[in-house]
């Protein structure tokens, strides 16, 4: 009887955890849709896990230093954010303003946004813990049909991480994705300049 107890107390420790977890997750989720209708990308980046936001201004700093040293850092300048002219001047900025400068830049002008997210619909479906610090948050973002049927849904995933008692945006996947190639093409152009092959 008293393994039975300890085992039901332990069950219902962790549905509880779990059930605050998803409606702490629900909050953060909540907020993040209401960053993405506003295009309050800069909330974003503040929201951003300090792991995320370490990884973000390191590949940012890397690809600055590369594009500067291959003579080519006005090709990237626009990347880092308005009024970015040096290498210098990116090394002072935040992961936060980094990121938040990155996702900016991939999505339509302000009032195309606008006009986007104004028809736009988002419901989260739930998450999915992976370990006790992440999760993956699963919905859906709904879309009017170009052709005046049936609204298009598509299911995407986001995640989150806890930190300081919070669930924290992780880094975007598709982002990383994006820039390490950029990178690396720079870095060759870099080493191609300071060590040219010989003849």
């Amino acid at each position: 009887m008293l393994r039975l107890l300890l085992a039901y107390s332990l069950f219902m420790t962790a549905a509880l955890a779990g059930a605050a977890d998803e409606d702490e997750v629900k909050t953060t989720m909540d907020e993040y849709f209401t960053s993405m209708k506003r295009g309050d990308f800069e909330w974003q980046g503040d929201r951003l896990s300090k792991e995320g936001q370490r990884q973000i201004y390191s590949l940012m700093n890397a690809l600055a230093r590369f594009a500067d040293e291959a003579g080519e850092f006005d090709e990237v300048k626009q990347m880092f954010g308005p009024n970015i002219n040096s290498v210098a001047e990116v090394k002072k900025l935040t992961g936060a303003q980094l990121y938040a400068a990155m996702i900016r830049l991939s999505v339509p002008k302000e009032e195309g946004w606008k006009q986007v997210m104004s028809v736009t619909r988002f419901r989260l479906i739930g998450s999915l813990p992976d370990g006790a610090d992440t999760r993956y948050a699963i919905y859906i973002m709904s879309l009017p049909s170009p052709d005046g049927g049936d609204r298009i849904d598509k299911a995407s995933m986001l995640r989150l991480q806890r930190e300081d008692n919070e669930w924290r945006l992780g880094m975007n996947a598709d982002l990383e994705r994006t820039l390490k190639p950029v990178l690396e093409s720079f870095r060759k152009k870099r080493d191609a300049k300071v060590n040219p092959p010989k003849d």
